[in-house]
């Protein structure tokens, strides 16, 4: 092994990553108990691992070069028991996977678009946009709710700017979390980029950006006690405000 990044852990302590031999392109790789398991699929990269086992990532569609193999496309993959199911779409990748299997992230549109996606088995359901053609799933927690990014506006838009937003899913459209930022927060100039992740308390994790001195931050978003109201922790300000939960369900 010449090179290995490890991505993800389960309670059980099973990692998963990528490995490399030799200089040759990637594996997915989990280690469990002290074995080094090569998983199939050329090019792989796991990236996600349940408490069940079951792991999510991505492997390279490949065609034969000159110089060896030559990718051509990566594929969203699931791993069951080591055995390696393609989860559909001719350019795709899957970021996360809960406890149930359902796995998130990305695939390509017929138009050529990035749509953010969930699998549930080989079925993939688009989740929608925020206005704008690309947006990805990042994370999803066993309630099913998910979060990823997206852009805000069409890429046709004159005035667009390709700015990003973070959002929620929760069945049936996705929510822009800025848009639930109080007064406080959005005129010191705060919007949330991108949600990378949820626990099963629906916490979320991610980016944060000011429009007014281009700072970046990551931030935590967590559900209080309180009835209809969240509670933002932007890391690294100590800045803490409310933001109306209006049709999002929290767990």
């Amino acid at each position: 092994m010449s090179s290995s990044t490890a991505r993800a852990i389960n309670d059980a302590g099973d990692i998963v990553g990528d490995s490399t031999f030799g200089g040759g392109l990637s594996n997915a790789t989990l280690w469990r108990n002290g074995a080094v398991i090569v998983l199939p699929g050329i090019g792989g990269e796991a990236r996600a691992i349940n408490n069940a086992g079951q792991i999510a990532g991505i492997y390279a569609v490949t065609e034969a070069g000159s110089n060896g193999p030559t990718v051509v496309a990566y594929q969203a993959a699931r791993w069951d028991n080591y055995v390696l199911s393609t989860l559909g779409g001719p350019n795709s990748q899957a970021y996360d996977i809960n406890d149930a299997g359902v796995v998130v992230g990305e695939m390509f549109s017929s138009e050529g678009y990035i749509r953010p996606v969930r699998w549930d088995g080989t079925v993939a359901t688009d989740l929608g946009t925020l206005a704008g053609e690309f947006a990805a799933a990042f994370g999803i927690n066993n309630a099913g709710q998910i979060v990823g990014t997206g852009l805000k506006a069409s890429i046709f838009d004159p005035a667009s700017t390709f700015e990003q937003r973070a959002f929620l899913w929760d069945g049936p459209s996705i929510i822009d979390l800025t848009s639930l930022l109080d007064s406080e927060t959005l005129t010191a100039g705060w919007v949330l980029e991108s949600a990378n992740d949820i626990n099963d308390q629906g916490w979320i994790v991610g980016s944060a950006y000011n429009t007014l001195t281009d700072a970046r931050r990551g931030f935590v978003l967590a559900p209080v006690p309180e009835p209809e109201t969240w509670a933002m922790l932007l890391a690294g300000l100590g800045l803490i405000g409310a933001i109306a939960r209006r049709r999002v369900t929290v767990v």
